[in-house]
């Protein structure tokens, strides 16, 4: 049987059900209760069951409302996410065994297919378009991704960018951020150059509040930078960051940096991911909570760091920001409103949306 992980304060023992049990009757269970100890037995059980390269084909899993002909039915579940449902019982997921107080748990998961949009970055040339709601930018030159908006702290010019988090490595042993440039070009044709650097990254320097993992990371622009994001474009004008808690059970489009186009439109569930575990090229494991998810999946491998937005009821080609791309193959975003309020709790100064018409 699995070994708990030291230094981890966990209930009697966490399993997949293939070790040994207790003397007590198994119990099967489809929906999981709200005890915050035994939702991270669950979550620890999970990911020694669906670790990367499992045979189930599980690329994430979390916590969220259960789902029933795609519709919210009043109770939290462990959810998986797969490209698509099967019958094949040589890969039927199995449960997430838990032994919680003398009994033997199995936590039947809730699958949620969201199809196949995997696109290898390596063999798809990146068609840069200047900074911009939805523009691609390359971290490190080596991982594709996304912008969700240009940022100003005093109103006069653009002065950062924001993005996903799990884009950009950890901190070192010694606390530091990773000194890492962030590349972009306005000539489709042209190779990028750099555009600034990573200054804050919520994902690794907000989670001292319990709770409340934040996947965005905030990129401080260089001259350059500046003057690419004052460029016209053809993305989205980001008026406002509209209220996460009101999107939901609404319609709403992604800009696409891995077509350079407007998505079709996509409904958001109506209640958030309490909790989810993903994985990313760049770090192993991240993890967010009280996150967005889209009903249908529209974005892929590339789409990271993205914005997702609605138009506003006034028209005029402008839209408010609602999330940041944070699984590109499962349609979950980061609210937007969250991150600059965190950001804005950090900085020495505040950052807003940098307002200039195309």
């Amino acid at each position: 049987m699995p070994q708990e992980r030291p230094g981890r304060d966990l209930p009697d023992k966490i399993g997949s059900g293939d070790g040994s049990m207790s003397s007590a009757k198994p119990i099967h269970r489809k929906r999981l209760p709200g005890d915050p100890e035994l939702q991270e037995a669950v979550l620890a059980g999970a990911r020694e069951l669906y670790a990367p390269g499992n045979d189930f084909g599980v690329y994430g899993f979390g916590i969220g409302s259960k789902l029933a002909r795609g519709r919210k039915i009043g109770y939290k579940s462990l959810r998986v996410f797969v490209p698509q449902k099967t019958k094949d019982p040589a890969t039927e997921i199995k449960p997430v065994h838990v032994v919680w107080k003398g009994k033997d748990l199995f936590f039947l998961p809730d699958i949620v297919a969201k199809g196949y949009p995997y696109v290898n970055n390596a063999l798809r040339p990146i068609k840069f378009s200047g900074l911009h709601p939805g523009a691609p930018i390359v971290v490190d030159y080596q991982y594709g991704g996304g912008v969700a908006c240009i940022l100003t702290k005093d109103d006069s010019r653009p002065t950062h960018l924001l993005t996903s988090g799990h884009l950009f490595q950890a901190p070192g042993n010694d606390g530091k951020l990773p000194e890492v440039e962030v590349a972009a070009e306005w000539e489709v044709s042209n190779d990028p150059y750099p555009i600034g650097y990573l200054e804050a990254n919520l994902l690794d320097s907000y989670p001292s509040n319990p709770g409340h993992s934040i996947d965005a990371a905030l990129v401080c622009l260089n001259n350059d930078g500046v003057d690419m994001a004052k460029e016209p474009f053809e993305g989205p004008t980001l008026r406002e960051p509209l209220s996460s808690d009101a999107a939901k059970n609404t319609s709403a489009q992604v800009y696409l940096p891995t077509t350079n186009d407007y998505s079709g439109r996509v409904r958001i569930e109506e209640a958030f991911i309490e909790k989810a575990v993903f994985y990313s090229d760049v770090r192993d494991e991240f993890i967010v909570e009280k996150v967005l998810q889209t009903e249908t999946s529209v974005t892929v491998q590339g789409d990271s760091g993205t914005i997702l937005f609605q138009e506003k009821p006034d028209g005029n080609d402008e839209y408010g920001g609602i999330g940041i791309c944070v699984g590109g193959r499962i349609g979950v975003f980061e609210p937007l409103d969250r991150a600059i309020e965190a950001l804005n709790r950090q900085l020495p100064y505040n950052v807003t949306l940098w307002r200039k018409s195309r």
